[in-house]
């Protein structure tokens, strides 16, 4: 049976679902990636909900 991948480059999601995957997901991405707050992470960008729709 063949595959097909039609999906767009970059999936648009709401505010809603990426509060959502924070929830479930933030303390994992923590022990991953370290907090936002971390001394460490300060050259990290902070992405709004419009950086997904930007080409």
């Amino acid at each position: 049976m063949p595959v097909f991948d039609d999906w767009p480059e970059k999936v648009p999601i709401t505010e809603a679902e990426l509060e959502i995957f924070e929830r479930y997901f933030g303390d994992v991405l923590d022990r991953l990636f370290g907090p936002i707050d971390d001394p460490d992470n300060q050259g990290l960008k902070s992405l709004s909900s419009d950086d997904n729709s930007k080409p």
